[in-house]
């Protein structure tokens, strides 16, 4: 057959000769992509030239189910591909004369065409037909789940990955972390999510190693943000998973400062889960990482996280020594310096965080409450009206719960107030179990406002 494009793929056999352990496996995602090294054949003429559905192709060459067993379906990708015997034999199948293969390649050809022609059209005119039907109002109930699983194929990968590809992914991460910070992780969950997965399907396609290697560098750090929102939304088991493959992908490009920010987020999801023991020892790991980076941004943050636990477990002093040196490593940081995912910290996150250490100390030692006032209040100050609306979010709840727990009624509920409708706002389980503890402090106020306050959050939490 001519000008339609159905001939056999032909590969010279010297190279099945030299992927012959792929051809014994039966690894057909193998001798897929081998034809498209080889002969440039796309997927839908590697689907035309064996019978093979386009969409199967696709999964064989992208290693989502790659080996093939059926005797059939061997035959007709030997045939398809022109397989010499001693590629045919490999596969073990018994060898075949040439042009019966040929023949039969083109009858196969031929069918698979004017199938996929004729299933096109019918999809096409049912599609019109739904189209006309909703536009008019006379669509029946349930009538689109005709097509609930169309939009379930993935994207066809590129035939290279480019310089530019991987930086619209950078750009797209950045994205992702910026809607994080301002809208909770529930706004980006999914998104990030998807795309790890897809970064990860591009680590198989033909790229320079500098390129590759960014891609490594993307992945860990997607995968650190879909942790991180994973936890936001209280979903901890997918955020280890999540954690642990950024550990991964960060290790394989030797980046020590995204694998201590890694071990900083693992923490921050055991302490929050009252786990502080564990907590600080993913916070140590990370210090550990971080001073071979020599990112002491990342130190700092490590250091200020490491002085919660230590609060969280009673211990005033190792709380205060961490929280004396995480302000003594930020104050010698460059923030220009910092890399993406460090870039959030500086002076109003450690002033907020200050503030949370001192508060924790305040349930054994009333007198770290005016510490905790005056920290969580500079935070405020300095943050002024920036993107971080999560963590200013965070900060409204502590400096609350600190005025109610001074007895500062008159500051503390109108602020409880405010803090509990900015909490509602974002998609964050984290924000409305950082309620819980202010409702507590309302609760223990003799105060007729603040058992409203304390009704409402009871009502937020929900």
């Amino acid at each position: 057959m001519s000008g339609r494009g159905f001939e056999p793929i032909r590969i010279p056999s010297e190279i099945w000769d030299a992927h012959e352990a792929e051809l014994r496996a039966r690894d057909i995602g193998a001798v897929f992509r081998l034809v498209k090294k080889y002969a440039g054949a796309s997927q839908n003429r590697i689907a035309a030239a064996t019978g093979i559905p386009q969409s199967r192709v696709n999964a064989l060459m992208n290693n989502r189910s790659g080996l093939v067993s059926n005797i059939s379906v061997l035959e007709r990708i030997s045939d398809g591909l022109a397989f010499p015997d001693s590629a045919r034999m490999s596969l073990g199948l018994a060898p075949r004369a040439p042009h019966r293969a040929v023949a039969r390649a083109d009858v196969l050809s031929l069918n698979y065409e004017h199938n996929h022609a004729a299933t096109e059209r019918a999809e096409v005119r049912a599609l019109l037909a739904h189209a006309a039907e909703v536009t008019m109002g006379v669509s029946e109930p349930g009538s689109e789940q005709r097509w609930a699983d169309s939009a379930d194929v993935e994207t066809p990968l590129p035939s290279r990955v480019s310089r530019m590809d991987a930086e619209q992914i950078e750009d797209i991460t950045a994205a992702l972390r910026a809607t994080d910070y301002f809208h909770g992780g529930g706004a980006c969950r999914e998104a990030a999510s998807a795309q790890t997965r897809w970064v990860t399907r591009l680590l198989a396609v033909p790229a320079p190693e500098d390129i590759t290697q960014r891609l490594h560098l993307t992945l860990a750090d997607l995968h650190n943000l879909a942790g991180w929102t994973s936890f936001d939304v209280g979903l901890h088991s997918p955020a280890r998973t999540h954690y642990a493959r950024a550990l991964v992908h960060a290790r394989t490009v030797g980046q020590t400062s995204l694998i201590a920010n890694i071990l900083y987020r693992t923490g921050r999801l055991h302490l929050e889960q009252a786990m502080p023991m564990e907590a600080l020892r993913f916070f140590q790991l990370g210090q550990i990482a971080a001073q071979d980076a020599g990112c002491t941004m990342t130190v700092a943050i490590l250091c200020a996280n490491e002085a919660w636990a230590y609060a969280c477990l009673g211990d005033d002093r190792q709380a205060l020594a961490s929280l004396h040196r995480a302000h003594d490593e930020l104050s010698r940081t460059d923030p220009a310096s910092a890399a993406p995912w460090a870039r959030f910290f500086g002076e109003p996150d450690l002033a907020g965080l200050t503030g949370l250490i001192h508060l924790e100390l305040a349930n054994t030692n009333q007198t770290h409450i005016l510490h905790a006032r005056a920290a969580l209040e500079r935070a405020l100050t300095l943050r002024g009206d920036d993107h971080m609306v999560r963590t200013r979010t965070f900060e409204q709840i502590a400096l609350a719960t600190a005025f109610l727990k001074d007895g500062d009624i008159d500051n503390g509920v109108p602020l409880g107030w405010d803090a509990a409708t900015s909490a509602s706002h974002l998609q964050s389980t984290r924000a409305l179990d950082r309620l819980r503890p202010l409702r507590t402090a309302a609760l223990a106020a003799p105060n007729s406002d603040a058992a409203d306050l304390a009704d409402h959050l009871e009502a937020c939490c929900q």
